[in-house]
């Protein structure tokens, strides 16, 4: 489906305009949208548009948008005659059109005819005129600008009909004006046409690949909604709320857009493209619609925003939150909304939806008319055309600016973007030898904030080198990722020459006692010579050793003392013995054997299982050496996060571990889970399967969630990992992971029925 169709029907008729507007309106003033109608057919007789159709068509579409965005008859009215004292002087004069639609009509339309040739350069005057001469009059009529915005919707929709520099100037004041203004005024079907019609000027290519895209996309993602809309329908009906309207969606491609530059991804990479909007009578509906959603999938705390509490200054007023759905792909973000139908029509229409629900256009709402009053204090203060739409720009609040090469390309930038960042989008290398920056004909520094319009030009030099204080204000993905890169290349280049001057240092100071710099090293680790000899720094491998002593930072004068320690140290094998000496003799408590590979011969050790991580056969482990007399080793996990805590030179890292035949450990694992009936059956079902007996098992529930602890005799990590693999794979289990034996809690013994 085109865009345009989703407004404008092909060949409006003014039928289709009086049946609209008293579909909303049934006591309208039908008779002054057709003196309107008559009046319009009138001046543009025998006028054509540049792609050839009768003139009468524009007007027609720009009336027929207002009764969607429903206005009242005064609006559709204007919107018929917008362009008559512009395009027919000669036959109708501002007396004459008073007289025949009244002075409310005849006020928007002279808001709307002043200077109506207008273009977007920052030079130009005429343009900052008619703009100021188009917002004082809705200062006074706020309609004004509703058909301002009709009007821009439908030119935008046949811009293809224009040569290619007219159309980049209107869709690029669409994107910096029009859009912004219609944001402002709470306009959400406006704002995301002319954002999507300007996009497909402006960026061409990056608007028929998002296009591709979610063209791609939209059969599985139209599903899943489905599936969403279905299921969440059933819940509010069983709730009783039967008046409920839900709709789905797939974000539009300028949203998609935005997300892209402000991320620095393609749009394949955009996942979080769909949404359900749930629309009811009264505003505690929506906090238990919140309550529903909830309940019934997990959602992302994050991205909770209560917008009825805390209404947006436009006057938005929606719930806003996340939810996380299953997909072959996995857990796909879904966003949701909960409004009132009053809410809603004010998302959707803006303070023309006051119309509807308060009976007048609210001329003196401050959420809305407060950056006109701004503006014509502005104009009263002497502020030149140029400022002021520079002003008006920075009163809605845009989120980009549109600047200029020197050869005239216009770049589309975040607002607050700076020449670097001007310098990285053109080009990596520019970006890099950035020395200067000239804007409008003069230089700036480098901080400079650009300003849509402004003309930039960068001043390369072949010396200059990034430097780190670009990094706090630079804006773009692009501009901080190559700086970061170019600093991270830097600092491993320093590190790489500090960790060749550290080994040589090394090197020359071990060579009379014929070390090797990696036995050195190890042998220092197991001492509490190596903490006082880094003094506080952090050493977590050789290379990090080496580069504190390229650096200095640990002194030759420190070095030789500690190796004239080392030499006085018993060897490995004597401090090895000296561990073991307490254990020679005694038998493990279990049937599993624990071989110390680099013991002059292979010994059987007594042991435990530390509880922090319960090791298991097949893994990676350590033994630890504690310093508490008669005190037990203790066998971890090589990745156990209390490993830091330990001695290095109590910590054995050579270790086999045999374990007896069908011999079973204990291995705690925790689950949240849907709180659902069944769960805890299908999650027992499995180690049912697997014929593992569970020696505790504690399930509890809170806000919507559940979560089950339970231990598990297992035999080895092989079987442990093909049994969590296949609770992650049930459809109600949201997270599995597996914890030590002092995270237990309490609990009753429960053994699944042998298989």
């Amino acid at each position: 489906m085109e865009v345009n169709d989703l407004v404008v029907p092909k060949n409006v008729r003014v039928d289709d305009i009086l049946d609209a507007l008293q579909a909303y309106r049934p006591q309208g003033d039908l008779d002054l949208v057709r003196r309107a109608y008559a009046l319009s057919a009138y001046c543009h007789k025998g006028q054509l548009r540049q792609d050839g159709s009768p003139y009468l068509s524009h007007p027609l579409a720009v009336a027929y948008i207002l009764t969607r965005w429903r206005l009242d008859e005064v609006s559709i009215a204007a919107g018929l005659l917008h362009d008559v004292l512009e395009e027919a002087p000669h036959l109708v004069d501002v007396e004459q059109l008073r007289a025949v639609v009244g002075p409310e009509v005849t006020h928007i339309v002279q808001g709307l005819s002043k200077l109506a040739r207008h273009a977007f350069t920052s030079a130009a005057q005429r343009q900052a005129e008619y703009f100021m001469r188009m917002l004082l009059a809705a200062a006074e009529d706020p309609r004004v600008l509703y058909v301002k915005l009709a009007d821009r919707l439908h030119n935008l929709m046949t811009l293809d009909a224009v040569e290619p520099e007219k159309r980049l100037r209107v869709a690029l004041e669409t994107q910096t004006i029009f859009a912004p203004m219609a944001l402002r005024l709470g306009v959400g079907e406006a704002y995301d046409l002319l954002s999507d019609l300007s996009l497909r000027y402006l960026d061409p290519e990056s608007y028929h690949h998002i296009v591709q895209v979610l063209e791609k996309r939209r059969a599985s993602a139209q599903a899943l909604l489905d599936e969403v809309q279905r299921q969440l329908a059933g819940e509010l009906e069983s709730r009783g709320l039967t008046t409920a309207t839900i709709q789905t969606r797939v974000k539009r491609p300028s949203s998609i857009y935005r997300k892209m530059r402000r991320k620095g991804i393609p749009p394949e990479q955009v996942h979080d493209i769909l949404g359900v909007r749930v629309i009811v009578e009264t505003v505690e509906q929506c906090y238990e619609v919140l309550g529903i959603v909830h309940q019934k999938w997990p959602y992302i705390r994050d991205e909770f925003d209560d917008y009825i509490a805390r209404p947006k200054p436009n006057g938005y007023q929606s719930i806003h939150t996340a939810i996380l759905l299953r997909h072959s792909d996995g857990l796909v973000p879904v966003e949701v909304q909960i409004r009132t139908y009053e809410m809603h029509e004010i998302a959707e229409r803006g303070l023309a939806a006051h119309v509807i629900y308060k009976g007048a256009v609210p001329a003196s709402d401050p959420r809305y008319l407060a950056w006109i009053r701004e503006l014509k204090e502005l104009e009263a203060q002497g502020a030149t055309p140029e400022e002021l739409i520079r002003s008006l720009q920075n009163l809605l609040d845009f989120d980009k600016v549109y600047v200029y090469t020197p050869k005239g390309e216009i770049l589309e930038l975040p607002k607050g973007a700076t020449p670097v960042d001007f310098a990285f989008h053109v080009h990596t290398d520019l970006g890099m030898h950035c020395h200067a920056a000239r804007v409008n004909g003069r230089q700036v520094a480098l901080h400079y904030r650009l300003r849509t319009g402004d003309v930039v030009e960068i001043i390369p030099s072949p010396q200059q080198e990034p430097k780190e204080s670009w990094l706090s204000f630079v804006v773009t993905h692009r501009a901080r990722q190559k700086l970061r890169a170019y600093f991270r290349r830097k600092q491993q280049a320093q590190r790489e020459a500090f960790r060749q001057t550290g080994r040589e240092t090394l090197e020359r100071l071990l060579e009379p006692y014929q070390w090797k710099v990696e036995d050195f090293y190890t042998r220092l680790r197991r001492t509490p010579e190596f903490p006082r000899l880094l003094g506080g720094l952090r050493a977590d491998t050789l290379d990090d050793f080496l580069v504190w002593v390229g650096q200095r930072k640990v002194s030759e004068e420190r070095l030789r003392h500690a190796i004239e320690r080392l030499r006085e140290e018993p060897s490995q094998e004597g401090l090895l013995k000296k561990l073991l000496q307490p254990f020679r003799g005694r038998r493990p408590a279990t049937h599993a054997e624990l071989i110390l590979r680099n013991s002059e011969e292979p010994l059987t050790v007594e042991f435990r299982r530390a509880a922090c991580c319960a090791p298991l056969p097949g893994e990676p482990v350590f033994l630890y050496f504690s310093a508490h007399p008669g005190r037990l080793p203790a066998l971890h996990r090589a990745d156990c996060p209390q490993r830091r805590e330990l001695r290095a030179d109590r910590l054995q890292t050579e270790i086999e571990w045999r374990p007896g035949e069908k011999e079973t450990f204990p291995v705690p694992i925790h689950l949240e889970v849907e709180d659902r009936p069944g769960v805890l059956a299908t999650v027992l079902d499995v180690f049912q399967k697997w014929n593992v007996n569970l020696s505790q098992v504690e399930a509890r529930t809170h806000g919507g969630r559940g979560e089950i602890v339970l231990v598990a005799q297992v035999t080895d990590a092989g079987l442990l990992t093909r049994i969590l693999r296949q609770l992650r794979n049930l459809s109600r289990v949201l997270a599995v992971r597996r914890v030590g034996l002092d995270r237990v809690p309490e609990a009753h013994d429960v053994s699944p029925a042998p298989s």
